[in-house]
């Protein structure tokens, strides 16, 4: 039903009935996402759609020294809300591109599932079976896109992350281990690694294959006949932020 919906010069991200639009403004220049908007609103109404403005929601990110005046996107007349962070399914997404707000997320969600891991231990539940509910039904939580943030995450919310994982293995029944005791007991790896691993096979499959989605974004090859301690495939981009030299694709070239 939104296979047609399509808005002419701009980025729009479509996935059942949510719906993404976005836009690069240079410095100092003009923003066409208010005629974008109304041409989008046109053609949803179009196909029988339509948009709740007080749902929808204008991120915007910048990192430049100057005010920003770009003037408020209006739906029906409304004006959109202008909010610091938003979610993107199942993301969040935050206007400093920092990662706090959705891991603070990730800890309200698994701090709920917790508690039905203290109910299951509480009934007798034997230790095999609520490593196995952590697993299928708490750790994919703290997993979930782990890819798009793990790289960038700094050292004390990898230990929170973490921290997780520790609460759950107390519950389980290892307080008397240390938590690298109690991973070797139950033979798991740390939350960390998992993600490493998880984002090494990502991009190999993006390496590896010339149709993936993502293989546009790759650097140039490396064609280099010179040999280095390293072997690189891929030309190192240089890069003036953190923020961009520890995004998922370059971290992995680097």
């Amino acid at each position: 039903m939104i296979n047609d919906l399509s808005v002419a010069n701009m980025n729009i991200w479509k996935y059942v009935d949510d719906t993404t639009l976005a836009e690069c403004v240079e410095k100092k220049g003009t923003t066409s996402m208010q005629s974008r908007v109304n041409e989008f609103v046109t053609k949803s109404r179009a196909d029988g759609f339509q948009l709740n403005e007080s749902k929808c929601k204008e991120l915007r990110m910048s990192f430049t020294k100057s005010e920003n005046t770009l003037e408020p996107v209006t739906i029906n007349n409304t004006n959109i809300e202008v909010v610091p962070s938003e979610k993107l399914l199942g993301v969040m997404i935050s206007n400093d591109l920092k990662w706090n707000v959705h891991v603070e997320m990730i800890c309200k969600k698994v701090a709920a599932r917790l508690y039905f891991l203290r109910q299951l231990k509480r009934v007798g539940g034997p230790a095999n079976e609520l490593l196995s509910f952590y697993t299928t039904c708490i750790r994919p939580v703290v997993e979930y896109a782990c890819r798009i943030f793990h790289t960038a995450l700094p050292q004390y919310l990898s230990d929170q992350l973490e921290r997780l994982q520790k609460r759950a293995l107390r519950i389980i029944g290892t307080n008397d281990l240390s938590y690298r005791q109690a991973l070797e007991v139950f033979n798991i790896p740390t939350l960390y690694d998992r993600r490493e691993a998880i984002g090494n096979l990502m991009f190999q499959e993006i390496s590896k294959n010339n149709n993936h989605k993502l293989h546009p974004l790759l650097p140039p090859p490396y064609l280099s006949t010179l040999r280095t301690r390293k072997n690189r495939k891929f030309q190192v981009l240089r890069f003036k932020t953190n923020r961009f030299g520890d995004s998922f694709i370059i971290s992995h070239c680097r």
